[in-house]
């Protein structure tokens, strides 16, 4: 099931410009401290991801949340080029970063992320957790 996700959400983010856009300008970073220098941009994408992994979550059946995080890890893990001596660990570290940024969205928005909301940020080119900030 989780290739079937994480290919979902590859498909979802290859939809929208913006999303293909915070990939290209995150896969380009070659340095720890370029991706340091722009964690803001990857805290964006992350939040992003989750969203699309939910998206693609309700697109397919039988979804696991252990398939929406391995789906959300192997895709981040693919747009993150991290340096060669943390690719044994990236997979461990990913996964509790992923889960730690969802229990904080969580924490803030409730564990219903009203989907629709999500799809209508992506449409209008927002990242997916802007249009629940603006009605707060």
């Amino acid at each position: 099931m989780n290739d079937t996700v994480t290919k979902k959400v590859q498909e979802i983010i290859g939809n929208y410009k913006h999303l293909k856009e915070q990939v290209n300008e995150i896969s380009d970073w070659d340095s720890l401290s370029e991706i340091i220098r722009n964690i803001s941009t990857i805290h964006d994408f992350i939040r992003n991801l989750i969203g699309v992994v939910e998206i693609a979550a309700l697109e397919l059946t039988n979804v696991k949340s252990d398939d929406k995080l391995n789906a959300a890890v192997v895709v981040l893990d693919k747009t993150l080029k991290l340096p060669i001596w943390l690719e044994f660990v990236d997979g461990i570290a990913l996964k509790i970063i992923l889960s730690l940024i969802v229990d904080v969205v969580n924490k803030e928005y409730g564990h219903k992320w009203y989907v629709d909301l999500m799809k209508k940020a992506l449409d209008e080119g927002f990242n997916i957790f802007d249009l629940f900030d603006k009605k707060n």
